[in-house]
């Protein structure tokens, strides 16, 4: 099961991002600076799109089971990315304090094709978690919220309640198509809550979502350094666990493994000092049976889900400790939650997984480092928050810190 004190610490640091970055300004540009890393992005011409919602449409009064004590503005609908293809996102929007200067926080998970609203909003730091019973919701005393107002964007296409009517947008993913859907998004939503248009924002994401973050970050930079649309104030990024080196990432999760000790040290020594073929095998090997047989997103963990049936550990130990993921899916399947959630008809009729497999399948990887892009982002004045869980082993991004602390 998930541990949502883990988020305790990062609201505090949240919280200190905004002070500091208050006190900072004057160190940080949304149109100047160097343009490493981003200077040479397609700019988009027609981005703005007409849209069949409104604001008032997506106000969501209250969810199915939510407590009554305590207010939460919350907001949830689509934003249409492309009219041609009838492809649009879907957001789940939770405002923060009443504030003239509220921050705009904007999530995103990765995968690639995992639900941000799903995983984000209602397993991590957003104002709601799931009940035991699977059909109320309970509270989260570390919601994000308390601090910024936090937008959840399930992206790309196919990934939580987004869809297409397109059939090929199905077939076809990769980081350029979903950066520039997620710029579109951003400059559509932001007509539709226009008062956000001069909020300082912050990008922020985990896993894969770190392609997701730092390449909309550079979509945000070019297209304000050309004066096309709205100036969008960009000032940070938070990245967690973030995939930046395919790489570093493979080392890591090696050496987190051997030196943790669930594989072997000395296997894990001969393919990297060696180098040979057959030791890199034999260790792919032991990792593949050990992130079977553990839960990968929490060594810590402990198992909810007892059962007498012998485990098959040629097949993933997770659903034995995701209970509030199962629970979540209940909840999310509900015909009355959907209908709280304006869910679209085509999709509404389908069952909500917290990952769609078959974006992760077809994904197109074009960018194999975003070490190039991290660069370009800081270069231009952006604040940028790396932070990673130490019990994660799947995405364990220990050497991309160590790349990090090496660069210029």
């Amino acid at each position: 099961m998930r541990d949502l004190s883990a988020h305790a610490a990062l609201v505090s640091l949240l919280y200190a991002v905004l002070l500091f970055s208050g006190t900072s300004a004057q160190n940080s540009t949304t149109s100047g600076g160097s343009t490493e890393g981003w200077s040479a992005v397609h700019l988009i011409d027609d981005a703005i799109i007409p849209q069949p919602s409104s604001r008032s449409a997506d106000r969501v009064f209250a969810l199915p089971g939510q407590p009554k004590r305590g207010i939460v503005v919350q907001y949830a609908g689509y934003v249409t990315v492309s009219a041609a293809a009838g492809r649009a996102f879907f957001y789940y929007f939770s405002e923060g304090p009443i504030s003239i200067n509220q921050s705009l926080f904007i999530w995103f998970n990765g995968g690639p094709g995992c639900s941000s609203f799903g995983n984000g909003a209602m397993l991590e730091h957003g104002p709601f978690s799931v009940g035991l019973d699977g059909m109320s919701l309970q509270p989260n005393k570390f919601s994000w919220s308390k601090v910024a107002s936090v937008l959840y964007v399930d992206s790309p296409v196919g990934a939580g309640f987004s869809y297409s009517n397109s059939s090929s947008d199905y077939e076809t993913y990769s980081d350029e198509l979903t950066a520039i859907d997620n710029y579109k998004f951003l400059l559509n939503w932001l007509e539709r809550f226009p008062e956000y248009k001069t909020r300082d924002v912050y990008l922020a994401g985990e896993g894969y979502a770190g392609h997701y973050v730092l390449q909309l970050a550079q979509m945000i930079l070019a297209h304000n350094a050309a004066g096309k649309y709205t100036n969008i104030t960009l000032k940070g990024l938070a990245l967690g666990n973030a995939i930046l080196d395919e790489e570093a990432l493979n080392r890591g999760v090696d050496h987190y493994l051997a030196s943790h000790g669930y594989i072997s040290y000395r296997s894990y020594q001969a393919c990297y000092s060696n180098g040979s073929s057959s030791d890199c095998s034999l260790l792919a090997q032991a990792k593949d049976k050990t992130l079977r047989s553990i839960y990968p997103y929490d060594i810590t963990a402990h198992v909810c889900k007892v059962t007498s049936i012998p485990i098959d550990l040629s097949q993933s130990a997770n659903g034995l400790y995701e209970c509030d993921v199962q629970r979540l899916v209940s909840y999310l399947n509900l015909p009355d939650v959907k209908a709280a959630l304006h869910v679209n008809s085509a999709v509404s009729s389908k069952a909500w997984t917290k990952c769609n497999e078959n974006i992760s399948k077809a994904y197109q990887n074009t960018s194999s480092s975003m070490l190039p892009a991290l660069r370009g982002v800081v270069s231009a004045g952006l604040q940028v928050l790396l932070y990673r869980r130490e019990t994660i082993t799947k995405k364990n991004s220990v050497q991309v810190f160590d790349l990090c602390l090496c660069c210029d």
